[in-house]
């Protein structure tokens, strides 16, 4: 019986896969953001419109400033992290866009927009 245990749990450990097979390694790239302005059919970019501050913000690590006039950032980002866009209208109003979650499709195809709608 001590055998056939010996056997049993020998198989057992030489047939269960390593620890590293089931681990996900997530995509990490740079990505270009792009932050647009889309208000009653019109889609531009933020820096075309009159804001002030127009902001990525990659949520949990930084807060970049949109470069002007090509409305858009250059990001290291990594799949799961959430990215959203801001500006102010005026000192005490400010729009937004929704959050958006990072996919690998997204990096690998090198570009991300955010939308800001009003």
């Amino acid at each position: 019986m001590k055998t056939l245990t010996c056997i049993l749990m020998s198989l057992l450990l030489l047939s269960a896969a390593p620890a590293s097979v089931g681990k996900k390694v997530n995509a990490q790239g740079n990505v270009t953001v792009h932050v647009w302005y889309f208000h009653q059919g019109a889609v531009v970019g933020i820096c075309n419109v009159p804001v002030y501050g127009p902001k990525v913000f990659i949520w949990g690590i930084q807060i970049v400033d949109v470069n002007c006039p090509s409305s858009s950032i250059v990001a290291n980002v990594t799949e799961g992290q959430t990215l959203s866009a801001a500006a102010w209208l005026d000192p005490t109003n400010y729009i937004a866009s929704d959050p958006l979650v990072v996919t690998a499709d997204m990096i690998g195809a090198g570009s991300v927009d955010l939308i800001i709608q009003v």
